[in-house]
């Protein structure tokens, strides 16, 4: 239910939204697109997925993608401090907490595409 109201969000948002149910769909997924891995912008990924967290699939990402590109933002019901802390480390660019609200994904989006920028310019 959470990912096909998320992806309402985004698709409202002008977004084309790939849709998967694991981290291991989600890797397997963004490796099929080719080695820049163009056709994805930003990944949203939920942090506490069964077998392969967000996390973890971050990593992987990270390892055989670039440090900085595509930009994945993690959803998370937690409100613990150090979930930022283990997302900077493991190349998350931002995170939005459940209940997953429009607003809140547009806020994450416009910060995380300005602070992408600044590192480009």
């Amino acid at each position: 239910v959470n990912r096909v109201v998320t992806r309402k969000m985004l698709e409202k948002l002008g977004c084309i939204v790939t849709a998967v149910s694991s981290g291991f769909e989600c890797l397997s997924t963004i490796g099929t697109i080719g080695p820049a891995g163009s056709s994805f912008q930003f990944v949203l990924l939920d942090l506490h997925m069964p077998e392969l967290d967000g996390f973890e699939v971050a990593m992987r990402i990270r390892k055989f993608r670039s440090r900085t590109w595509p930009l994945i933002i993690g959803v998370t019901a937690s409100a613990d401090e150090d979930v930022w802390d283990r997302c900077m480390q493991t190349g998350i660019n931002g995170v939005v907490r459940k209940p997953v609200l429009l607003q809140g994904i547009v806020n994450e989006l416009r910060r995380v595409l300005l602070q992408a920028n600044k590192g480009m310019t």
